[in-house]
């Protein structure tokens, strides 16, 4: 055995057998060690490095679940908007429906205020042809200023004007009493009555009692 076994300094085994080699592994066995330090110290940074990719890969999955469950949330708000939008169509379509409806009444409505208008007209008419009555007070919608002469009253046929006009087209009532005589309320309500019935024709029906 190698008498200097066991010593820091010498290999230790085999110098008794093979002192070349043993002197050999001397100048060798420094740089081994520090090969395998430096291996070692490689290990030990790859090790750290391992776990922090497994720590970056598992924050990815986190993220990644997380992110699907906001896919998820997002498709599902994405149907329910869907199911809503649909519902507000049928609802605007119904609206619509509703609106057309109201239009058509207010149509009828206003076709059978032109019929109710025309009619106290004619009764006008009926009211001015009666002999016991020397003049008739009539109430005329005025949205324009009309100077009056004192003697004769407004003229006949900016009277009617305003009356029908008024009556037509609902202004704002202004009432000034005028008092005008049989013939005049005669011949001025049926021209302007004629011409009115003209222009509305089938619109206000033939019937007017």
């Amino acid at each position: 055995m190698c008498p200097n076994y066991g010593k820091p300094s010498c290999c230790g085994v085999f110098y008794w057998l093979d002192p070349e080699t043993c002197e050999r592994g001397k100048e060798l066995l420094p740089d081994m060690h520090k090969r395998i330090m430096r291996m070692e110290d490689d290990i030990y940074w790859f090790n750290r490095r391992e776990k922090s990719l497994k720590d970056e890969l598992f924050e990815y999955k986190k993220r990644e679940n997380s992110l699907e469950s906001v896919t998820m949330d997002c498709k599902r708000r994405e149907r329910n908007l869907e199911v809503e939008l649909i519902n507000c169509n049928r609802r605007e379509q119904h609206l619509e429906m509703e609106l057309h409806s109201y239009k058509l009444k207010l149509r009828e409505y206003d076709q059978l205020a032109k019929k109710r208008h025309i009619k106290c007209l004619a009764d006008l008419v009926d009211l001015a042809a009666v002999d016991t009555f020397a003049e008739v007070e009539v109430d005329i919608e005025m949205e324009f200023e009309v100077e009056a002469d004192v003697e004769g009253g407004f003229p006949v046929a900016l009277a009617c004007e305003a009356v029908l006009t008024a009556v037509f087209l609902d202004w704002e009532l202004f009432f000034a009493p005028v008092a005008l005589s049989c013939e005049e309320v005669l011949a001025a309500t049926v021209g302007y009555l004629g011409g009115f019935l003209e222009v509305l024709g089938p619109a206000t029906g033939a019937d007017m009692d």
